[in-house]
């Protein structure tokens, strides 16, 4: 897998689009199907690690909240199980 700081505009503008939908999952992970929950639950290390690379990159305040208020939401999920 690329580093975010190695990928071209369009190879990082989706990557951004795909983490956005991403989240969306997460943030509403007690909606979710079970297969989707089971997903978001065995790729825990994996979006943590993600979202980190994004809130160190990112300068946009609303971002970096967006970002951790993903990580309270995984840091629960986890909890939960």
């Amino acid at each position: 897998m690329k580093q975010l700081g190695d990928l071209t505009d369009d190879e990082e503008r989706i990557r951004e689009e795909l983490f956005m939908l991403l989240s969306y999952f997460i943030l509403s992970f007690e909606y979710r199907e079970e297969r989707i929950k089971s997903i978001i639950t065995r790729n825990h290390d994996n979006f943590v690690t993600l979202i980190q690379e994004f809130k160190a990159k990112t300068e946009d305040q609303d971002t970096v909240d967006l970002l951790e208020t993903i990580l309270v939401k995984l840091s629960e999920i986890q909890d939960s199980n």
